[in-house]
Formats: C-alpha cells, sequence, structure tokens
C-alpha cells in the first residue's frame, strides 16, 4: 500500500488537509486506535487533484500541533516512510536545499503506526 500511495501522490505536494479525526476502536484490551486524514491531493497518474483518506491503525504515535497565525492544514511536502515495520507520515518534515526530506520529531504533524489504507473518494 505504501507503495501505491507514494507512486500515485508522491510527496503530497500542495495538498490541503480538511479533516482530522483520531478515535479508539474496539473494547477492554482489544483497542486500537486509528487515525482519518481526510485531504485533497494531486494524483500524478491520472494529472488531477482528488479528495482522498489516509486511514491509519493501531496508531503508535498522534502528534498534531495548531500554531496561531500558521497554516498547520496546508502541506508543501510530507514524508512517508516504512521503516522496522513502523509507518511514518511526516506532514512537515525538515527540507533540504538538495531536495531530500527527514523526519522531523517536532513536526506539527506526525502520525506513527502499524498499518496505512487509502481511499479514494468519488
Amino acid at each position: 500500500m505504501i507503495d501505491l500511495i507514494l507512486s500515485t501522490y508522491k510527496t503530497f505536494s500542495d495538498s490541503t488537509i480538511s479533516k482530522i479525526e483520531y478515535f479508539q476502536q474496539g473494547e477492554n484490551n482489544f483497542t486500537s486506535k486509528i487515525c482519518c486524514v481526510h485531504m485533497n491531493s494531486y494524483n500524478w497518474d491520472k494529472d488531477i487533484f482528488e479528495n482522498i483518506i489516509l486511514i491509519f491503525e493501531k496508531v503508535i504515535l498522534f502528534n498534531f500541533k495548531e500554531i496561531e497565525n500558521t497554516s498547520s492544514l496546508n502541506v508543501t511536502d510530507a514524508l512517508l516512510i516504512y521503516e522496522n515495520s513502523i509507518i511514518t507520515l511526516d506532514f512537515f518534515p525538515h527540507q533540504f536545499s538538495n531536495c531530500s526530506l527527514q523526519v522531523n520529531l517536532h513536526s506539527d504533524f506526525l502520525i506513527k503506526s502499524e498499518k496505512i489504507e487509502l481511499k479514494v473518494i468519488e
């Protein structure tokens, strides 16, 4: 799924986040934290902007900071990586002059989870 997302949406450049949902599903010892990020993103394969939902299951880390007079929902470039069985999506990574991105541990919006799904809204 990560390869599909990366090939289709690349770094989510010029995306806009319209809604963020974060909740627990299940009962007692069988609860799982879930995060749904609703976005308008450019699909490089179809050459159009489209509405998508990124669904993170078994969320390990959810960090969202809304800073006054700053747009926390407009994405320039995001970093999606898979390392050690953990998916990391940093919506505001460190950006370097050689066009490389690196996880920003102090990012305004950072999610780590064990699973990610993509839903395209028709």
